[in-house]
């Protein structure tokens, strides 16, 4: 589940807005925070009787692959185990927590300022090097990575689909939305068996930009035959704008001048 690989790739990474003279720029610092929904100069025609689901899904694709940049701000909450094929004893699910605050250009910029449990952490690229940053004790790690692409930060399901389903319409915000449900199988043998996964996404009907995600994701039993309990996550975006004008600064790949490597 997205969610949780996210928790599992920030987690310990840590960003707080360090100021000082004949310092670099910390990345990530000017990131901001989205509290609006715009498709910007993207195009949609809103649907004049409802669509199947397959007409929402698929006109949702396409809409997300034309954007050529992105900002959003969402918070998500999850509940997971961590021993996913039963080689210790922990199997309760575990809640998690955390803000995101993301910017993409496509096809190979992007910043991602992260909060988990308090800490910030940032991953920074700008189509030449990337990095991971940790001030909280002023450490950071350059690695190679590319950006996930924008429908997977929206909340769609795109390969090993089995299923849409178009839900009853509902409000969130003061908007009307759809409530698309996805589902999808993937059989990886050398991991155990079919992971499964379920997302509900709510879409705004005059923009089909996400207000809330819906995660369910199951793992095959572990290696000793014990259930494993699925892993839900819920994602609120606080704000999407699409094609939005996002300054070269936002992607700074250099660490305070002062910084050290771990």
């Amino acid at each position: 589940m997205r969610s949780s690989v996210t928790v599992a790739v920030f987690a310990g990474l840590g960003l707080s807005l360090l100021c000082g003279c004949g310092r670099a720029p910390v990345p990530g610092q000017n990131a901001g925070t989205v509290t609006t929904f715009s498709l910007g100069s993207a195009h949609f025609t809103p649907f004049t009787t409802r669509p199947t689901a397959r007409q929402l899904y698929d006109t949702a694709v396409h809409l997300y692959d034309s954007f050529h940049s992105v900002a959003l701000s969402r918070e998500s909450t999850s509940l997971g185990v961590f021993d996913p094929y039963g080689k210790g004893d922990w199997t309760v699910p575990t809640p998690a927590r955390d803000k995101v605050e993301y910017r993409l250009v496509q096809p190979d910029k992007f910043v991602q300022v992260t909060v988990i449990q308090g800490r910030k952490g940032v991953a920074v690229a700008n189509g030449k090097q990337s990095l991971f940053y940790r001030p909280w004790n002023n450490t950071y790690k350059r690695t190679r990575f590319l950006p996930e692409q924008v429908w997977q930060h929206m909340g769609l399901l795109r390969g090993h689909l089995t299923d849409v389903e178009l839900l009853p319409d509902t409000r969130m915000g003061g908007a009307e939305v759809y409530a698309l449900r996805m589902r999808a199988e993937q059989a990886i043998p050398k991991m155990g068996g079919t992971f499964k996964y379920a997302n509900t996404l709510y879409l705004g009907k005059s923009d089909l930009l996400p207000r809330k995600l819906v995660e369910i994701y199951e793992r095959p039993p572990a290696d000793n035959g014990r259930h494993v309990p699925p892993s839900i996550g819920t994602t609120v975006f606080h704000g999407v704008n699409a094609n939005a004008n996002l300054p070269a600064s936002l992607f700074i790949a250099e660490p305070p001048d002062d910084a050290k490597p771990y």
